[in-house]
């Protein structure tokens, strides 16, 4: 059971990263004037397909290191393997 989940998230993963590098726009600031308080304000990532219709998913910050931390633990457990 622990086997299949593992499996799935980093299905999920891998899977999320190659749509970033396929489809990924990053967005850095705002187009408002405004003070922001964090990082975490100004940088966004959207994936939009440009030939057919994909449902649009945009990232924060956070949801980009959480990826990352995810990516990086299954890499090591390959390199281990």
């Amino acid at each position: 059971m622990i086997k299949d989940t593992q499996g799935d998230i980093e299905r999920t993963s891998v899977g999320q990263m190659e749509n970033i590098q396929k489809y990924g726009s990053y967005k850095i600031g705002s187009s408002r004037p405004q003070t922001f308080q964090s990082i975490h304000q100004v940088i966004h990532l959207t994936l939009e397909e440009r030939d057919k219709p994909l449902h649009k998913k945009s990232y924060t910050l956070d949801d980009l290191r959480d990826l990352e931390s995810k990516l990086v633990l299954i890499t090591g457990s390959k390199a281990e393997n």
